[in-house]
Formats: structure tokens, C-alpha cells, sequence
């Protein structure tokens, strides 16, 4: 990948007239940036680049630091963005006994954000911290950055024996009979009378065609009868069936609309809708077939039954996209509404004939646990069928109340769709939470493409927590150093401006360390 080059220094926080920020900008030269003094615990420089450039990969030398994160941004204004999550360099016993401080990482594609890497920036920031030690001081060694560059293979030299052409190892072969197409006609005759090549490659030659068939031959199942059609005239013969056409989407033809249900259950219902091929209407409206309700007895479902629509429980959606095909209504009907029957679909795709159930709430996302213990997500939203669950939800349910004033769109633009800066992140909430802040806290991380670990493994990426350092916190950091412990206060920054934010500022990290009298 080709280099950018760093044309200058546009602004330092720290630095030592001896290891000056002005190094950077020749990674070859051996010069390094340094703080000015110890016990600095973040230091940041920023550097120009030629242009506007797409970044595909950093390579970073470190000097002494334990964290080091890169932003970018744009000389016309504008906040910088987070292009590359804060890393670490060295563990907090490294840091306290100066080993490793000279170390290299370089960081691709997969380790920067998408979304940010693939726009041109003319800025680039560089913020290094170093919590654990506070009587050296630290900066960087040097930072390369690289750009993509799309490049052709080369073409292979063609070699030739004679008057054959040496095909290179790898290359496809020749399909039968190419040679004899390709001869030239006999002297004397100038009209080539040989037939010309099939615009498609030829079929596999007769031998190769009966080993095929002799070694993938199967049984010949016994041909099914058709059955007689009692209303066709005597000595008719029966017509023959026309071919399956491909299967289109689930509910193709279904245009819904939704009752009763708050954010985020609503949006998941809608998205879940929308993936199996059906219209959605933020109101009920002449061309609507169905209506998936939380309570039988609103005024939209007033409506839509004296419109003829269909009223259906949320359960009719999750299982048609559990099981990938479409179910009949007939058992997920509400009371009052039309019969299975009036909406045309046949009875042959419909599995035997069920119990009939009675429409039930589908229960919110749970919030984490308060105090730290493993947290479970469940990805089916459809709750129990048993008549005491559904009571006990009733009671319980927060949304149990009406939602036809406030749970409607005012417009009937669609939603656009929400970043997805969470995907490369696994949280893990710690702790205690004030009240309501942990379900908001559950509802970013979702949203935003997040993964909510149910207790402390080797993929959680950030711990958030609202507690001040713990002894605990220096064990998890000594098995893997890239952990990054949070406030809160950053999780919900990030949901309400939708965008990556710098986790540093709001990171926990061990008071300093006094030195004795």
C-alpha cells in the first residue's frame, strides 16, 4: 500500500524541545516525540496530511505509552471522528517497570472503523496516555500511514513449445473437442467447412457422461397416479399440473400495520416485517390486509375490523420468521376478526391442525442486571402460552397500558437506519446503575450493533461501570491489557449524538501512585 506523507504539525500539547512533535514527520530519521515532563497522563499532537486521503492502515511506534488513540478529522472544521479505538501497548506491570516501551503494532483494515476509514480526512490526531506510571516521561516513536490502492495482477508470460502453448499450472483446461475447432482447413480448400464451435462450452464427452450416470444413480421412485377428477367429463385426460414457479418473498402481498406496541419492540416488529417481504403503513389505511395487535380492543382494531382487515397477534410474525414460511392466521386471529379463510391461503402449507391460544403481550427486552450478575438476552421476543405468564406480564408489563395516542408515527416517512459504530465491540455492564439508566444503557448498545456479554469472557471489549477503581479491575487488566473500563457517560453520549466518541475521557483508571516520604 502506498505511504501518505505527513506534511506538518498543526498542534502539540506537550512536547521536549529535545524529542520534538516535528519527528513524526520522518519516520525514517530515528527522532522520537516525548511529553515535556513526567507525570503528564495524556499528551496529543495533530498532523496535517496532503489532502484528503482515505486511511487503509496505520503502523504506530510507541515510546513509553500504555494507550494510544488515532482521530481524524477535516481542516474545514468539525469534531474529529474515531478512527482507530484506543489500544494498548503495555500492561500496567510493564508500565511500572519500564519494560516493552519500545513497541510496534500495526493496525489493518479489520482494526479501524468502517465507516470512518473509507472517507478522505485531511486530519490526523493522536492521543497517548499513561496512567500507571508518573515518573517517565512517554510519547511515540514513530506513526506510518497508508492508503489503498486497487493493482491488476500481472499477466503471466505465455510460453510456448513448439507450436503448442504451455498452459500455466492453475489454468482451467480445455473443453473437449476446442483442438479440432480450432484446426486450420486443408490446402486447396480456402471455405472452411468444419462446423463452428456452440456458443457455450461443450458437454462432457460420452464416456465421461455414462461414468457420471452410473455413479450418481439413484433409485427411480415409483411414479404417483393422479388422482381422478370427479367432475371432468368420462376419458378426459388430466391436465397437466403448470410448474412451481420460485418461491418469492414470506409475505409478499401483506401490507401491516401495528397497534398497541412501544419502541423498541415496535421497531423490531417492523424490521422483522419488512425482512420477509411485506409493506408496512405507520396507519391503518384502505390498503392494508393486516393488523398485528397488542390489545383486541382498541380503536385502530375497531377499525380494521369493520373494514374487513385481519387482526393477528405479534406471534404470527416471529413465527413465520422462525420458521421461514408463511403460516396461516387462523390460530393467531384475535377475537372479532375475520377467518383465515377471507385472506386465501390454502390449508395444504398449513401444519396440522393446532389448539387454538389466545393472543399474548410480547415482553420487552429485559433490563441488565443491577448488580453485576451475567445478563441474558433473548433474540425471541414471543412470550409464553400459558395463561398464568400472561397474566403475570399484565401485571408486570410497563407498555400494558394503551398506546394508540402516542405509539403511532406522525409521518409516514421510513426510519433510516441507525450506524452500526458498536459492531467490532463487546460491552460488559459491572456493577450498580441508577435507576432507568441501565435499560437505556442495554437500548444504545443494541441499537448501535453492539454485543452485551452475560459475564466477563475473552471477547468483552469495554467493562462499564459507574464505581471507581477496583483491585479487581488491575487483575482483568494484567490478563488482557486491551480491556478498556468506561463510565457510563460515554455509552450514553454516544447513543444520543449516534456517533463514535473518544472512550479516554471517560475512562477509569487507578488513582495515581504517591511516592513515600
Amino acid at each position: 500500500m502506498p505511504e501518505i506523507p505527513l506534511s506538518r504539525v498543526v498542534s502539540v500539547t506537550s512536547a521536549d524541545p529535545r524529542y520534538p512533535a516535528e519527528n513524526l514527520l520522518q519516520p525514517d530519521g530515528g527522532g522520537r516525540w516525548r511529553a515535556a515532563a513526567a507525570g503528564e497522563k495524556q499528551i496529543s499532537v495533530v498532523l496535517e496530511l496532503p489532502g484528503e486521503r482515505r486511511i487503509h492502515s496505520l503502523h504506530i511506534g510507541n515510546d513509553g505509552a500504555a494507550f494510544v488513540e488515532a482521530l481524524v478529522g477535516a481542516a474545514a472544521g468539525g469534531d474529529f471522528q474515531v478512527l482507530l479505538p484506543t489500544a494498548a501497548f503495555m500492561s500496567p506491570s510493564e508500565s511500572r517497570a519500564g519494560a516493552g516501551q519500545r513497541r510496534v503494532r500495526l493496525f489493518g483494515p479489520e482494526a479501524l472503523v468502517k465507516g470512518v476509514a473509507g472517507r478522505g480526512w485531511d486530519r490526523l490526531r493522536l492521543v497517548c496516555s499513561q496512567p500507571y506510571c508518573q515518573t517517565r516521561p512517554f510519547g511515540l516513536s514513530f506513526v506510518r500511514v497508508f492508503s489503498p490502492q486497487r493493482t491488476t495482477p500481472p499477466e503471466a508470460p505465455v510460453r510456448r513449445l513448439g507450436p503448442f502453448t504451455v498452459r500455466e499450472e492453475g489454468a482451467a483446461p480445455a473443453p473437449p473437442g476446442a483442438l479440432f475447432y480450432q484446426r486450420p482447413p486443408p490446402p486447396g480448400n480456402p471455405s472452411p467447412t468444419l462446423p463452428q464451435p456452440p456458443p457455450g462450452p461443450p458437454g462432457p464427452s460420452y464416456a465421461v457422461a455414462t461414468l457420471q450416470a452410473s455413479a450418481g444413480s439413484a433409485p427411480k421412485l415409483p411414479k404417483r397416479r393422479p388422482r381422478p377428477n370427479p367432475t371432468a367429463p368420462p376419458g378426459s385426460s388430466p391436465s397437466p399440473r403448470p410448474p412451481a414457479s420460485p418461491p418469492g418473498p414470506i409475505l409478499a402481498g401483506v401490507v401491516l400495520a401495528l397497534s398497541g406496541f412501544e419502541n423498541p419492540l415496535r421497531s423490531h416488529l417492523r424490521a422483522a416485517a419488512l425482512a420477509l417481504g411485506a409493506s408496512y403503513r405507520p396507519d391503518w389505511a384502505p390498503d392494508c390486509t393486516h393488523l398485528v395487535c397488542a390489545f383486541p380492543r382498541t380503536p385502530k382494531a375497531a377499525r380494521a375490523r369493520a373494514l374487513g382487515g385481519l387482526l393477528v397477534g405479534p406471534a404470527w410474525i416471529w413465527d413465520c420468521r422462525r420458521l421461514q414460511r408463511r403460516l396461516p392466521c387462523g390460530p393467531y386471529l384475535l377475537d372479532g376478526s375475520a377467518s383465515s379463510g377471507s385472506e386465501g391461503e390454502g390449508s395444504e402449507e398449513a401444519p396440522p391442525t393446532p389448539r387454538p391460544r389466545p393472543a399474548h403481550k410480547t415482553p420487552p427486552p429485559p433490563d441488565p442486571a443491577p448488580s453485576g450478575d451475567p445478563v441474558t438476552l433473548t433474540s425471541d421476543p414471543a412470550g409464553s402460552d400459558s395463561g398464568d405468564a400472561e397474566d403475570q406480564w399484565e401485571r408486570d408489563d410497563p407498555y400494558g397500558g394503551s398506546t394508540e395516542e402516542n405509539s403511532e408515527e406522525e409521518e409516514g416517512e421510513p426510519i433510516p437506519p441507525l450506524p452500526d459504530f458498536f459492531g467490532d465491540k463487546t460491552f460488559f455492564f459491572h456493577g450498580e446503575f441508577p435507576a432507568g439508566e441501565g435499560r437505556r444503557l442495554l437500548r444504545y448498545v443494541t441499537a448501535f450493533g453492539g454485543t452485551l456479554a452475560p459475564y466477563m469472557d475473552d471477547s468483552v471489549t469495554h467493562v462499564v461501570t459507574a464505581q471507581d477503581w477496583d483491585p479487581a479491575f488491575q487483575e482483568a487488566l494484567e490478563l488482557r491489557p486491551s480491556l478498556t473500563f468506561v463510565r457510563p457517560r460515554w455509552l450514553l453520549l454516544c447513543g444520543e449524538r449516534q456517533r463514535p466518541l473518544p472512550a479516554q475521557p471517560f475512562a477509569v483508571v487507578p488513582p495515581p501512585m504517591t511516592s513515600p516520604p
